[in-house]
C-alpha cells in the first residue's frame, strides 16, 4: 500500500472513548477497547485486498521500549479484533482510496503516550502517535465499574464536593478536579516520566504503568512526598492490617484513641483519659450524582460498640474501645460550643464536668483556648480559665470560657480554627482527665445574583455580595470567580 497519509478520526474515537473533553487535537483513547484508523491511500496505490493484504502495526511507549516489558508490541491484521490483546483489522473502502484500520489495545496495557507505526515487510509508515488511558468502561480492565451513574460521577465529572471540619459541624466546600483543563493530562504524564523510579529504571517503570495500584501510589507520593493507599476497604473493615498499601495507617485514621501523657514534676507521666471514640465519625463523601454529602462510615467499619467491631479491633491489636456503650462509672470531661460561632463575633464555650462517681469530687479545672492550622500545629493562645470545683455525686459543673474577636482574631489562620482544650485534675487518685474540640469559625456566604438574562455564547454579569461580620472594615477586597465553561479555565478577579 501506498500510504499518503493517515487520519486517526479522532472526534468520532475521542466520542466513543469518553475522551472528547480533552478537545481535538490529538488521539486519546481507552484501553481494551477499539478505535478506528483511516488510512488515505495515493493516486495508483494498489488496492487492499481482505485476506491477502498484510501490514504489521507496531505500537511503542516508553523511552526504552521493550517486548519483554510489554512497552514494544507488534501485532498483524485477523479477521476482527479481540478483547484480550492488541489486535487489528481493516477493511477497504468501496472506492478503493482508503482503508479503515481497527485498533483494539490490550486491557492490560501501560497507559501512557504511544507510537503507531505501520510495517509492510520492512518498509515502516509513521502513523501518528496516541494517548491510552485506563477505562472504566472496559469490564477486562482493573479499574471497571459496572455502575454507568458512578462512571459519569467518578471518571467524567469535572467539579465535586470535599468535606471539612468536624463531626458536629461538617462543610462541604467545592472541589474542581479540572482534569479536562488544557495541560493537566499533559502534567500527570510528565509527573509520571520525572519520578524516581522512572529515573533510575524506566523500562520497568514504564511496564509497571499498566497497574492503576502503582500509577495512583507514585502520584500520590509524587504530588507533596507521602504514599498512601489504596488499601483494600474490606480489609480496614475486618482489621486485617497485614494486607498491603498502608492498611495499618488508614486503619488508625478511622479508629484511633486519643491518647495523651503529662509529666509530672517527679520525673513519672500520667496518662490523660482521651476520647476512644471522637476519631472516625462520619467519613464522607459526595454522593453520587448531586451534591449532597454521603455518610460512607459503615465501609469503613463496624457500628461503634458492636461486639463484631470489638473483635476487629482485638484482631488488629489495638485496645478495646468500649465494653459497653452505656454512660461509664467515673468522672467525664466535655466541651460544649456555641451554636453561631462566626468569624468576627464573641461567644462562649464550656467546660463540663460531670460525676458518676458514688461520692462527691473536688478537682483543679483548666480550660484554654489557642489558634491552630489545619495540619495540627499549635499557634498562640486566645483565652484561659480556671477553677477548682466540687461536683456532688451525679451532679455536673460547668467553667465558662469566653471567646473575644478581639482576642482571636489575630491568632487564627486562614483555616479559622481554634482548638479549646480542658483538663481536669482529680488530686485525690492524682487522675488527668480531658477534653479537646476544634471550632471551625463560620464564614459568612457570598451571595450570587444574576443580572439580566444568561444568553449562551454571550458574556453575562453577575453581583456578588458579603456581609462583613468582622467589627472592623475590609480594606483592598477582591472577588475572584471560576466555573467549568465560563471562565475560560481562568479565575475572574474583580476589586
Amino acid at each position: 500500500l501506498d500510504i499518503e497519509r493517515c487520519d486517526l478520526d479522532i472526534k468520532r474515537n475521542t466520542s466513543s472513548h469518553h475522551t472528547e473533553l480533552f478537545g481535538e487535537e490529538r488521539l486519546i483513547v481507552r484501553r481494551g477497547q477499539p478505535f478506528n484508523i483511516i488510512l488515505h491511500l495515493k493516486s495508483g496505490s494498489k488496492e487492499f485486498q481482505r485476506g491477502e493484504t498484510s501490514f504489521t502495526l507496531f505500537v511503542e511507549t516508553g523511552p526504552l521500549t521493550k517486548k519483554e516489558s510489554g512497552t514494544k508490541v507488534s501485532f498483524g491484521l485477523r479477521d476482527s479484533t479481540v478483547d484480550t490483546e492488541w489486535s487489528a483489522s481493516a477493511t477497504n473502502d468501496p472506492s478503493g482510496n482508503t482503508v479503515s484500520v481497527s485498533i483494539s489495545s490490550s486491557p492490560n496495557s501501560p497507559i501512557g503516550v504511544y507510537s503507531l507505526t505501520l510495517d509492510q515487510e520492512g518498509q515502516k509508515t509513521s502513523l501518528g502517535q496516541f494517548i491510552l488511558l485506563f477505562n472504566a468502561w472496559c469490564p477486562r480492565d482493573a479499574v471497571y465499574m459496572r455502575s454507568e451513574t458512578k462512571r459519569q460521577e467518578y471518571v467524567l465529572a469535572q467539579n465535586g464536593q470535599i468535606y471539612i471540619g468536624i463531626f458536629i459541624h461538617i462543610k462541604g466546600i467545592p472541589w474542581n478536579y479540572g482534569q479536562f483543563e488544557p495541560g493537566i493530562l499533559d502534567i500527570c504524564l510528565k509527573i509520571l516520566d520525572n519520578n524516581p523510579k522512572c529515573v533510575s529504571d524506566a523500562d520497568k517503570d514504564c511496564s509497571a504503568r499498566r497497574n492503576p495500584i502503582y500509577v495512583t501510589r507514585v502520584l500520590s507520593a509524587m504530588v507533596g512526598v507521602f504514599c498512601c493507599g489504596p488499601a483494600s476497604l474490606t480489609a480496614i473493615k475486618e482489621g486485617e492490617l497485614t494486607k498491603k498499601y498502608d492498611a495499618p495507617f488508614i486503619f488508625a485514621e478511622v479508629n484511633a484513641d486519643v491518647v495523651d501523657l503529662v509529666r509530672q514534676s517527679n520525673g513519672e507521666f500520667a496518662r490523660y483519659i482521651g476520647s476512644t471514640t471522637s476519631v472516625g465519625h462520619f467519613i464522607s463523601t459526595k454522593a453520587v450524582g448531586s451534591d449532597d454529602r454521603h455518610d460512607i462510615t459503615h465501609q469503613y467499619k463496624y457500628p461503634e460498640g458492636s461486639e463484631k467491631e470489638r473483635q476487629v479491633y482485638e484482631k488488629a491489636q489495638h485496645h478495646n474501645k468500649l465494653q459497653q456503650r452505656g454512660e461509664e462509672p467515673g468522672l467525664h470531661l466535655k466541651i460544649k460550643l456555641a451554636d453561631n460561632m462566626i468569624i468576627g463575633s464573641d461567644f462562649e464555650v464550656s467546660a463540663v464536668l460531670t460525676n458518676n462517681c458514688m461520692e462527691a469530687k473536688t478537682c483543679s479545672l483548666l480550660f484554654f483556648a489557642r489558634g491552630v492550622r489545619y495540619d495540627g500545629k499549635q499557634g498562640e493562645r486566645c483565652g484561659h480559665a480556671s477553677d477548682k470545683v466540687k461536683v456532688p455525686a451525679g451532679e455536673e459543673r460547668r467553667l465558662s470560657l469566653r471567646l473575644e474577636y478581639d482576642r482571636y482574631g489575630s491568632v487564627i489562620t486562614c483555616d479559622r480554627l481554634i482548638q479549646v482544650s480542658a483538663i481536669a485534675i482529680d488530686k485525690q487518685i492524682v487522675y488527668y482527665h480531658k477534653a479537646e474540640k476544634t471550632i471551625v469559625l463560620d464564614e459568612p456566604d457570598i451571595e450570587i445574583k444574576l443580572v439580566g438574562e444568561a444568553t449562551v455564547n454571550q458574556s453575562m454579569t453577575v453581583e456578588l455580595t458579603l456581609l462583613n461580620s468582622l467589627p472592623e472594615s475590609l480594606q483592598d477586597c477582591s472577588f475572584t470567580i471560576e466555573g467549568i465553561g465560563l471562565t475560560d479555565g481562568k479565575p475572574i478577579t474583580a476589586k
